[in-house]
Formats: C-alpha cells, structure tokens, sequence
C-alpha cells in the first residue's frame, strides 16, 4: 500500500466516524426513526471496521519499508488513528469531564472543557499535533485532574515518539496516562492507552496486564473490539 492509498482510507475513515455522529443527532432530534437508525449505525460500524484494519495494514507496511526501529514503534501511528477512530475526545460531549455529581463547576467553564477536548480530538485526527497538545494544556490548566484530558494528552505525546525520535515523549505520554489512573483508576480508555503505550516501549507483559484491566472494567462495544484487537496482536 502507497502513501496515497493509505491517504484515501484514512479519508474513509473520517467520513464513517462523522456519519456515525451525525446519525446520532439525526436520532436525538427525530429526524430519523430508531430502527433505521440501528441498521444505518450497524453498517458504519462494520465498514468502518473494515477501513480501520486496511489503514493499520497500510501504517505497518509503510513503517516496515522505512529504517528498523525497535519492536513496537512500528504502530506508533497506528496507535493515534485506532483510538481517535473509536471516540476519544467524543465522549466528552456527554460526560461532565472527571469531575464527580456534586462537584462544583459551572455548566459555561464545563461546556468549554468538553469543547476543548472535542477540537483537540479533531486536531490530532487532522494531523495537527502541536494544535491538539496546546488545547489539553488548557483544559489542564483549569482542571488538572481531568482525566480525558490527561489521558488523550498522554496517548499523543507517546504516538509521536517514533516521528520525533524522542524517548522523552514516550515517558511524559506515559506520565500523562498514570495521572489519569490516579484519578480514576477504572477508567477502561486510560487503561486502554496505557496499555498502547507499553507495548509501544516494548513492555509486552505490562501492555497485556493494561488491556485485560482495561476490559474488565465496561468498555463500550466499540472500545471493546479495538482493545481485543490490541490485546490479541500483542500475544502473552
């Protein structure tokens, strides 16, 4: 697979994951009944099973034809398009961020979080890296336990490791995500990064340990199927 190939699913895939949304919205404002709604998001989500798996064959095809790295790093940008494919930074649309019921926080500063987090999503699916980490600092700024935060931060900084040719990345990635944990220890997505970003160091046994707590913890369907995709690839 050529870089152009691999540039047209990559396109595909956005297509998918912003047809799933707006189905979504379609559904919640009556626009669509609740049974075509189902038979439409059963089909996305199957096509964009199939895009999201020739679009990793094609990430280690071309990593493969580059300079030998370490084991791992030849997913490194794999890593970034199978999680943003399955939500990450979405999510938070519907959640009210790390914080807890009760806590205190009012809804204009909560909804500039969840919309912070969604355009930082958006920039690393785009490519555009140093746009997305400027929009995590400032929601860390003022929440500096936010856990989509600290975990979509993390997983970033690892992802851009091998690029960089930077170990640092790699480490504060993984910083990142333990901070996450440490706020929310169950939370299946950290897990799910955390685990992504051991095996990208080569920690084999850690990255299996990450992706089983991670599924036993309620992932949704769709993060269940990458993480079992990843604990499966990984072995042990």
């Amino acid at each position: 697979m050529n870089p152009d190939e691999l540039a047209e699913l990559e396109e595909q895939r956005g297509f998918l994951v912003r047809s799933l949304d707006d189905l979504e919205r379609e559904l919640g404002a009556g626009d669509i009944d609740a049974l075509d709604a189902t038979t439409l998001r059963d089909d996305y989500t199957h096509r964009l099973g199939d895009v999201q798996r020739a679009i990793e064959s094609g990430h280690v095809a071309i990593a493969e034809q580059s300079s030998p790295r370490r084991p791992g790093r030849t997913i490194a940008a794999v890593v970034i398009v199978a999680a943003l494919a399955v939500g990450a930074g979405v999510a938070v649309a519907h959640t009210a961020g790390s914080r807890k019921p009760g806590e205190s926080a009012t809804g204009n500063i909560r909804d500039n979080t969840n919309n912070q987090l969604s355009e930082a999503a958006g920039l690393a699916q785009q490519g555009k890296f140093a746009e997305a980490l400027k929009d995590y600092d400032a929601v860390l700024a003022t929440d500096p336990r936010n856990v989509e935060a600290l975990s979509e931060k993390g997983l970033l900084l690892a992802s851009l490791a091998g690029p960089a040719e930077s170990e640092q990345f790699l480490s504060d990635g993984e910083t990142s995500v333990r901070k996450a944990l440490a706020v929310e220890p169950t939370n299946a997505r950290a897990l799910f990064y955390l685990g992504l970003i051991l095996r990208l160091e080569g920690d084999t046994k850690g990255a299996v340990q990450a992706f089983d707590a991670a599924l036993a913890n309620h992932p949704t369907d769709a993060l269940r199927a990458q993480i079992e995709q990843f604990r499966t690839s990984t072995g042990e």
